[in-house]
């Protein structure tokens, strides 16, 4: 009798556990079912007409093939967007959330040409993070701040890097820059002034615009680094930065500096290693002559300076040459904000279309060899006039004040998402994540004076997110270096190695709590000078958790 009990009792427990595995995997379908689609029409007169019932959105409009496929999906969000549009005249997108996975081809097949191209996004995609200030090119959010175009922000991936941080209040950002509008509602209340500096045509907030401006507050725009407060301070001291140490001693962990100076001073590098040992990370601006009169051959400080992470210009707006052509008045063609291109305008040999392009050096940026990284800045929204005019206009120079913040946000998301992080750990991740631009053929006379390529804010936050989460696969791929250290650690389930290469003085050393995978494309092949170390610490111990954004 007891025995049939006992076989009763894991009947009826084995049924509940079954009927409640059901439950969950239905939910699980459900939740996964929803699907985010790109769709591209040609048409500049149709407009989405839409009625939203109980959450859904039913078409109403007079189309009869477009309203039969729609109607057999639950309607989410139907929007326009200017995301990606930049160079396709006459081209507009719509952003859909639907409950099923088959609308293009369904559109296809059954309804009329209106849509001529459409997308569906990857999982991968959809793990973004819009705030409701992000502008024009805004997809799954209503913009309600200004009408601005923030495709930049786009190319960097900061909706992938929200996906995982929008920073923190206890992130503190160092601004070197200029005076802070403090009362502005992008500012007020999260910056601490710590020496007054002067006004320097609103840099200062320009700067502070780009690091931390305030975001998901329907006003503006959002800074990198929205949720992280500022700490302000004067720009210059160049003999022994007293003014930026006064905050390392605070605890800034990472501190902007949009200017420059040609000279060296060993105080000044003096100062900058005793801030790097407290765990503190200055990134400054390249400076902004053009290779036409300096040939990589000026050094800017503090920019130049060993454990500053110097940051140039580079062009990020127009996919192809073609989408962006344009005449002089003698009738030579050129282009400009080329993606990839590290001048902001080209030409062709002979003045003929389809010969060979070269980027014009006076068009450049400081570059040299103590570039790290290169940023937007030509196209970029000018933050003084939005925050002192409330006017959008755009940046048509190449200056690097605006490039070094996008590099200055993104640490504080890095450190807001892993506090633990530390300062050797930070450019190595930069620029394992960095988009390479060596691939680039009008590159070829500038390479190694552009460092290790362009910022990508979504890849670099997503590493950290990765290497310190021990559910998840680490992945770096798709890099060629032959110079840097490369001081990482991992707590990830694994970390994958492809398409990378560690040549000549190149030194990687990974040390990893599993497992190290090295994948197809891998060429460990470091000279005299470089080397490659791999290490396995099943007892190495994780100092702090991740700090993901909340909801």
């Amino acid at each position: 009798m007891k025995t049939q009990q006992h076989q009763g009792y894991t009947l009826r427990l084995s049924f509940f556990l079954l009927i409640g595995l059901l439950l969950n995997s239905t939910w699980t379908v459900q939740a996964q079912q929803e699907a985010w689609y790109t769709l591209e029409t040609e048409d500049a007169n149709w407009q989405p007409e839409f009625a939203m019932t109980n959450g859904k959105m039913g078409y109403t409009g007079r189309d009869q093939k477009l309203k039969a496929v729609l109607s057999k999906y639950d309607i989410y969000q139907f929007t326009e967007t200017k995301a990606g549009t930049a160079g396709r005249e006459g081209i507009r997108k719509f952003f859909v959330r639907t409950s099923g996975k088959g609308l293009i081809e369904d559109l296809k097949k059954n309804s009329s040409s209106l849509f001529s191209k459409g997308k569906r996004w990857s999982e991968d995609e959809m793990k973004i993070y819009e705030p409701n200030d992000y502008g024009s090119t805004s997809t799954i959010g209503s913009n309600q701040g200004a009408e601005a175009m923030l495709d930049y922000l786009d190319v960097l991936g900061l909706p992938q890097a929200w996906y995982y941080s929008t920073g923190t209040p206890q992130t503190v950002l160092g601004v070197a820059d200029g005076i802070i509008d403090t009362l502005h509602p992008e500012f007020a209340g999260k910056v601490k002034v710590y020496q007054l500096s002067t006004q320097s045509n609103g840099h200062g907030s320009g700067v502070a615009a780009v690091l931390g401006a305030r975001g998901d507050n329907g006003v503006g725009i959002p800074g990198i680094c929205y949720d992280c407060n500022l700490a302000a301070t004067r720009y210059g001291g160049f003999r022994d930065f007293k003014q930026l140490r006064e905050l390392s001693d605070d605890g800034v962990r990472v501190i902007n500096c949009s200017w420059v100076s040609s000279r060296f001073y060993d105080t000044g590098q003096a100062a900058v290693d005793e801030m790097f040992a407290q765990g503190t990370v200055l990134v400054a601006g390249a400076g902004n002559k053009p290779w036409s009169e300096n040939k990589g051959q000026d050094y800017m400080y503090p920019a130049s300076y060993d454990k500053v992470i110097s940051v140039s210009s580079v062009m990020w707006k127009y996919e192809r040459p073609e989408d962006n052509l344009k005449y002089q008045k003698s009738g030579k063609p050129y282009v400009e904000n080329i993606f990839g291109f590290v001048g902001r305008t080209a030409g062709y040999k002979d003045g003929r279309i389809g010969n060979p392009m070269r980027i014009y050096p006076v068009a450049t940026a400081t570059l040299n060899s103590e570039v790290d990284l290169v940023a937007p800045a030509v196209g970029v929204l000018q933050g003084s006039a939005l925050i002192l005019e409330d006017k959008v206009q755009y940046i048509e120079t190449a200056a690097t004040s605006v490039s070094a913040p996008f590099v200055t946000g993104t640490i504080g998301l890095m450190l807001s998402l892993y506090p633990c992080l530390s300062a050797k750990e930070i450019e190595p991740i930069l620029k394992l994540t960095a988009t390479r631009l060596d691939k680039i053929a009008v590159n070829e006379p500038f390479r190694g004076n552009y460092g290790a390529g362009m910022l990508h804010s979504g890849r670099a936050v997503k590493l950290v997110h990765d290497l310190f989460n021990p559910e998840a696969t680490a992945r770096i791929s798709n890099q060629r270096f032959d110079r840097w250290n490369f001081p990482v650690r991992s707590f990830s389930k694994e970390v994958c190695f492809s398409d990378l290469e560690i040549l000549e003085s190149a030194q990687l050393e990974l040390t990893a709590s599993t497992a190290v995978i090295l994948e197809e494309g891998t060429h460990f092949k470091p000279g005299p000078d470089g080397s490659v170390h791999l290490k396995i610490d099943s007892d190495m111990e994780q100092n702090c958790k991740l700090n993901k954004r909340s909801d």
